[in-house]
């Protein structure tokens, strides 16, 4: 009989990043133009990666375009950029 308190794990690289966070519905990697700018957790039920969009529009960016690829929420904008990934910065690093 094995005493062995350690429990075998399985880590999948693709499925987590180095902060440790797991890809999927309860966060999301944020992209504005290819770049990183941060991960969008979703703490409660009602969150949606969505609501970073009416966020940006709340801060008067329109001109933009928002997907999801998996756990990637892709923002791309032909304008704005700079003050786009600014406001996603410290929105981010807020939450």
């Amino acid at each position: 009989m094995d005493n062995n308190p350690f429990y075998p794990f399985h880590y999948d690289h693709d499925e987590q990043d180095e902060s440790g966070w797991e890809k999927g519905p309860e966060r999301y990697d944020v992209y504005v133009n290819n770049d990183f700018v941060g991960i969008k957790p979703l703490f409660a039920q009602n969150d949606r990666i969505q609501d970073l969009s009416d966020f940006i529009n709340e801060q008067g960016i329109s001109a933009f375009q928002a997907s999801i690829d998996e756990g990637n929420y892709l923002i791309h904008t032909d304008e704005q950029f700079d003050q786009l990934k600014e406001v996603l910065t410290i929105y981010l690093q807020s939450r």
